[in-house]
């Protein structure tokens, strides 16, 4: 058969069904797409947070820290990162605290700097800075209730306001800052820190160069320039998915497939009759998937040129973001979208292969075909449970590096979905022999013969089955997925915030005062609140006989503890310890504990006494807890860095803010916080940040229950005749509807049970990826999706039963 010929009779054939072709080409166009979102969804969140590392860090790859001891050595130190062939630019900079006075005063960081193009990246400033003047940020300038040249006053100095840095959505949670000119801070104040700031070559190792300058300079102190990076169980998600998503596209192009080949038996027939060989049907069958998939990638590809330019109309910065990113990587989408069209191009050769020896007698035939090979499937089941098994031992036993545990793990959950894909017509087949004399007995001849009917076409349409159990896996990883993202950040935030409000420290070090004046204030200005606070974390030397082990501490008010749900106590002298420490080191309440504290002068661990353990408490994050009025133990440096208020029911929000807002104004460091402004923040973010893969996943659940309502029509159009007949026989119409709603139920519902089990185990592998081992279901959007198809099956078994009685003789000869 000449190539032409193949493509006129490819194209007169489709003419007669422009259904399937539509609905096949519709298909390739949903599923090429949804592998695309998925992929530039995952560039988009790198570039996101290439984004968000550039706000924060500017063009600076590495800060080196130190203290500094003396001029001389300060000079090696910079001159030596300064003519190092790795490091492109090198520019120095002073950090100290100082005292900032305005309308009201705060201790707040205060950096001097060059005005180079580096240290402004890195700040974010844009104007010279010269001697007088300071940059403050805009946080800080409306506490400080200060505007562009006015003066500042900090330390001793006043200098003149030049630049108000403006709020970014990574400045929200920094702290305050005031920039002085290098020369100014250096002449004026004391110098706490010396930094420089590094912008690295183009593919140097920062780590590995980090982790250098540490071992040849063990008292310096690298801060790496390092946005979030994405989790690699995500990457999981995101690849599983997207094989998902081709692989029930190709199911749902093998259902068109069989649908058009019924359809068209006739002329199968006649062209067997005059002499077409099994490798022209093979040709013909092929050519016609080419041309589909052909005309789908086409038409994804101008889609997705399209789709984006008008997206900026709607979304102008993610448009715009996302345009750049498809230019920048064309070529890895292209590469993409030829992939994805490949596999499913060579799904469908496969069911073309396995159709190119159709003949009439067959076609006739195929629904009472009862003989099936299940020896070659069990032998492929075994291997692939096999490899799943191997998989997991190399992951949990073998595997040395994070990188090779993850591919894996990776490997498992496709080795695992195969073995699933591959035992469920088995699994059914057993199940159903063994349910066949329960079913006679106890649901009546026509459940019985829903059953028989089933059986001999279990293979043929184990497609149906599949395409179910494939829409189940997406739902349960992908809403798991989401629901494990949106749960972990709420439980973090609850974590932080043990009451509805807290007062916030916009210093690392804490806000000076004195807290317990503070909790007074506010438990006389708002009747009813509680209120406590918590520190900054310090440590002591835990002195052990045979050695001083570093421990962390808190301080708080003992006779407040109720309200972080501790145990209130009046002993201040002692100490409470945290259930994990008490356990580590074997102690109890009553028992004594050697403290001691690191001087750096003398270099070694300076004694404290022996102090009494008064309570062990669960939830506490810390070692130790000690109270404020504890002079013994507490430090100068230990300041008040939460202050958390539980407020009661019957006071108004607004009432509470007013209140507050009064009270931080003799506290300008501190910031009032909410945990409902908090976790509806969290949400709203989560939302904007996976608003892409939400959009693909409604998609792909839409593209799937399309194609599997096209599937059930199909399975149904093939038993037409079979339907009549026993309609002519013996059934009533509602006894046929109950026999169809049979047949379709054991498909869903086998499809749902495997479908739950596959997905379930796909996503506990998925989790072991990052070695969490948890994650959250999202029960209403499972149990949803359920509901749905038992729906969709109703709604189908009740169109296509619709029919009356004088139809039965044109359905006899369908």
């Amino acid at each position: 058969m000449k190539r032409q010929h193949l493509f006129r009779l490819s194209h007169r054939l489709y003419r007669k069904s422009p259904m399937i072709l539509v609905t096949s080409i519709g298909s390739v166009i949903i599923s090429i797409g949804l592998v695309l979102t998925m992929v530039i969804f995952l560039l988009h969140n790198q570039a996101a947070i290439e984004a968000d590392r550039e706000q924060r860090y500017g063009q600076v790859d590495l800060t080196v820290k130190y203290t500094p001891e003396d001029e001389r050595k300060d000079q090696s130190v910079f001159e030596q990162l300064k003519k190092d062939h790795d490091v492109l630019r090198a520019e120095s900079i002073l950090q100290t605290t100082a005292r900032v006075a305005g309308q009201t005063m705060a201790d707040v960081e205060t950096i001097g700097v060059h005005s180079d193009a580096l240290t402004k990246s890195r700040y974010h400033f844009t104007n010279e800075l010269k001697q007088g003047e300071a940059i403050v940020s805009a946080r800080l300038a409306t506490s400080l209730d200060r505007s562009v040249g006015q003066t500042l006053r900090v330390g001793e100095e006043t200098y003149q306001i030049r630049e108000i840095l403006p709020d970014t959505k990574t400045s929200k949670n920094a702290q305050d800052q005031v920039l002085l000119s290098y020369a100014d801070l250096q002449k004026h104040h004391i110098s706490e820190t010396k930094a420089i700031l590094l912008d690295m070559k183009e593919g140097k190792d920062v780590v590995r160069y980090a982790d250098t300058l540490v071992q040849s300079n063990p008292k310096l102190r690298v801060e790496l320039s390092e946005g979030q990076a994405l989790s690699q169980a995500m990457n999981g998600y995101i690849g599983i998915l997207s094989l998902l998503i081709l692989v029930v596209s190709g199911f749902i192009l093998m259902a068109n497939f069989d649908l058009y080949l019924r359809k068209h038996a006739v002329q199968f027939a006649i062209m067997r009759t005059l002499g077409a060989t099994t490798r022209q049907l093979f040709q013909l069958f092929f050519v016609q998937s080419g041309l589909i998939v052909l005309a789908g990638m086409m038409l994804t590809i101008l889609g997705s040129i399209c789709l984006p330019l008008l997206g900026q109309l709607v979304w102008p910065t993610e448009g715009k973001m996302i345009v750049s990113l498809m230019i920048e990587q064309g070529a890895f989408l292209m590469l993409v979208t030829f992939g994805s069209a490949l596999l499913i191009l060579l799904l469908l050769a496969s069911t073309a292969y396995r159709k190119r020896d159709v003949l009439p007698l067959h076609v006739l035939r195929e629904n009472l075909k009862t003989a099936s090979r299940p020896t070659r499937r069990k032998r492929l089941v075994l291997a692939s449970s096999g490899l799943t098994a191997s998989l997991i031992l190399f992951a949990e036993v073998i595997a040395s590096t994070e990188g090779a545990r993850a591919m894996t793990w990776l490997g498992a959950t496709i080795a695992f979905l195969l073995t699933m894909y591959l035992a469920t017509p088995l699994l059914l087949k057993g199940v159903l022999h063994r349910a066949e004399p329960i079913v006679r007995r106890l649901a009546g001849p026509t459940s019985f013969v829903a059953f028989r009917g089933v059986l001999p076409q279990l293979r043929k349409n184990a497609w149906l089955m599949l395409i179910v159990q494939v829409l189940m896996i997406i739902v349960v990883i992908g809403s798991t997925f989401l629901e494990t993202v949106q749960q972990n950040e709420r439980n973090y935030i609850i974590s932080q915030y043990p009451t509805e409000v807290v007062l916030q420290s916009r210093l690392d070090e804490g806000s000076q005062g004195d807290p317990l004046q503070l909790i007074r204030r506010i438990e006389t200005e708002l009747p009813g609140a509680k209120a406590t606070f918590l520190s900054s974390r310090s440590s002591f030397e835990y002195q052990l006989p045979q050695e001083d082990v570093s421990i962390e501490y808190e301080v708080t008010d003992y006779r407040r503890l109720d309200v972080l749900e501790g145990e209130q106590t009046s002993d201040t002298d002692g100490i409470i310890i945290s259930r994990t420490f008490a356990k580590k080191h074997s102690l109890q309440k009553g028992d004594t504990l050697p403290l001691g504290r690191w001087d750096g002068e003398q270099e070694r661990s300076v004694s404290l006494g022996q102090f009494r353990i008064v309570g062990i408490e669960k939830k506490i994050a810390p070692d130790i807890l000690v109270d404020w009025r504890n002079e013994e133990l507490r430090q100068p440096s230990d300041h008040m860095l939460n202050v958390f208020i539980d407020v009661p029911s019957e006071l108004k929000k607004a009432q509470v803010t007013k209140k507050l807002s009064e009270i931080t104004q003799s506290y300008p460091t501190l910031q009032m916080n909410r945990l409902s402004d908090a976790l509806h923040d969290a949400e709203r973010q989560t939302t904007e940040r996976w608003f892409v893969f939400i959009i693909a996943l409604v998609v792909m659940s839409g593209s799937v229950w399309f194609g599997l309502a096209n599937a059930l029509l199909s399975f149904v159009s093939g038993k037409r005749g079979e339907y009549a007949l026993l309609r002519t026989i013996a059934l009533t119409r509602n006894r046929l509807r109950q026999l169809t709603l049979i047949q379709m139920l054991l498909f869903i519902g086998s499809g749902i049970i495997f479908g739950l089990i596959s997905g379930l185990g796909a996503t506990i592998f998925v989790t072991r990826i990052d070695d969490t081992g948890s994650f959250y279901l999202n029960v209403p959007t499972i149990a949803g999706t359920i509901a749905g198809l038992v729906v969709l099956v109703l709604a189908i078994a009740w169109f296509v039963t619709r029919r009356k009685q004088e139809n039965l003789v044109h359905e006899l000869k369908q």
